[in-house]
């Protein structure tokens, strides 16, 4: 009988539990929802040096990015570039590739960006 009275009491327990919460917020309003994360395009192209100069064609060399909260580093082959699961925000992207110069470029992560974010590298 005791081992009954103690499944009564748990029981009567749990549903009041269940009954006292509504399932919002404290304020009484629902919570802001966090801003979708976009995917960030960053690769590397060299400039300078000799011909054919100035090219758009893209280097091997590792990328690294930081930002509020994130610091990633990719490595990547020739012709291609890294991509970045990140928030919407500003982020520094700065890059290593042989023993060029590679410059610092800003990447703004925002919805819709298309285009990949060139880190340049000086070459001699």
């Amino acid at each position: 009988m005791h081992k009954g009275r103690l499944c009564g009491i748990a029981f009567i327990a749990t549903l009041l539990s269940a009954c006292g919460s509504s399932g919002g917020s404290a304020s009484g309003g629902s919570p802001t929802p966090s801003p979708q994360s976009v995917t960030v395009t960053v690769g590397i192209v060299y400039r300078g040096g000799p011909a054919p100069g100035d090219s758009d064609h893209l280097v091997a060399g590792t990328i690294h990015l930081t930002g509020t909260a994130f610091d990633a580093s990719r490595h990547v082959t020739d012709g291609h570039a890294a991509t970045f699961r990140v928030q919407p925000g500003a982020y520094t992207a700065t890059a290593r590739s042989g023993d060029a110069q590679c410059r610092t470029a800003t990447v703004n992560a925002a919805a819709g960006t298309k285009s990949p974010v060139l880190v340049r590298c000086d070459v001699k």
